[in-house]
């Protein structure tokens, strides 16, 4: 794995001890689904996933995208909880976009089981997290490394494989170290 992305992991860590409450992957399970998929999960996500307590975990981030209007009208990216914290301190918590991180279990589904996941997996993308409001799929593409960029899907995209390419994937971070490294909240949403 690259250590850049194992750093920014240790760091989130380090810095969110409730993490260390989080499920890591079983190598069965992790292996199981990586045959069902073709064997194109790269060997970096399965260290990833099977090496640190990721799975069930959502993560608050501060999105240059999310402003208070998106979190009046609609709760636009925060968990319940986060949200009544953010209405009893409006001036000291940040608004922050959620992310639930993927159980191989909640991959298989997205991957194998719906539109986007079966023509994003045919064009190289593996499934890592989706967003903890709207569900949007969060992927990665398998051939751009060990510190790949991370992009987001929207549910309603058309079911064009080339418009999704062309024009559904919305781009959330440079690296996937560079996401770890913003996240600014961590709770457990499925216990180990």
């Amino acid at each position: 794995m690259n250590n850049e992305l194992r750093g920014s992991i240790l760091h989130l860590i380090e810095s969110q001890p409730v993490l260390k409450q989080g499920r890591k992957a079983e190598m069965a399970e992790i292996l199981s689904l990586n045959s069902d998929c073709g064997g194109v999960i790269p060997e970096w996500l399965i260290e990833l996933m099977t090496n640190y307590p990721l799975c069930g975990a959502q993560f608050g981030w501060e999105s240059p995208d999310l402003d208070e209007d998106d979190v009046e009208e609609d709760i636009k990216g925060l968990s319940w909880t986060s949200y009544l914290l953010h209405l009893a301190k409006k001036d000291s918590y940040p608004l922050l976009a959620w992310v639930d991180w993927s159980t191989p279990a909640g991959m298989r589904e997205v991957m194998l089981e719906t539109y986007i996941g079966i023509e994003l997996l045919k064009h190289g993308y593996i499934n890592v997290a989706h967003d903890g409001s709207s569900s949007d799929p969060y992927f990665v593409p398998i051939d751009c490394g060990d510190n790949p960029p991370l992009f987001a899907v929207s549910v309603c995209a058309p079911a064009d494989p080339d418009l999704i390419m062309k024009e559904e994937l919305f781009l959330v971070s440079e690296t996937l170290s560079e996401f770890f490294l913003k996240i600014k909240k961590v709770e457990i949403v499925c216990s180990p």
